[in-house]
């Protein structure tokens, strides 16, 4: 497992998400200024991925690597946990009793015709 300070996979997820907040806001009277900020933003992500695996994934390891784990709500079991595996990434929020507390979830699908 290779840890490092700087939280690459957290920083790979939020970066596009932390970006779309700022569309609403940019004045874009055609339409094209946010297709060239999210092209950018897209980019920049892209670069960011590689950096970091280029710098820290060794494919000769199979276990995990780059993980980072973060405590949100310890009495609700909410965390957030990233890794990446050689063959396949895991990206994955462990919400715990949350996502154990929802049932009848089938039932509200068959009810909508689902």
């Amino acid at each position: 497992m290779i840890e490092t300070h700087i939280p690459w996979l957290t920083a790979i997820v939020l970066l596009p998400l932390l970006a779309a907040l700022a569309i609403p806001f940019l004045p874009d009277p055609d339409g094209k200024r946010i297709r060239w900020y999210a092209l950018g933003v897209g980019l920049a992500d892209f670069v960011l991925m590689c950096f970091a695996f280029w710098k820290h994934y060794d494919p000769n390891q199979a276990t995990f690597q780059l993980v980072e784990k973060y405590t949100w709500i310890p009495q609700l079991g909410i965390s957030w946990a990233v890794a990446e595996r050689q063959n396949f990434g895991t990206l994955s929020q462990n919400f715990g009793t949350l996502l154990k507390a929802t049932p009848g979830r089938g039932e509200n699908r068959q009810e909508m015709g689902g």
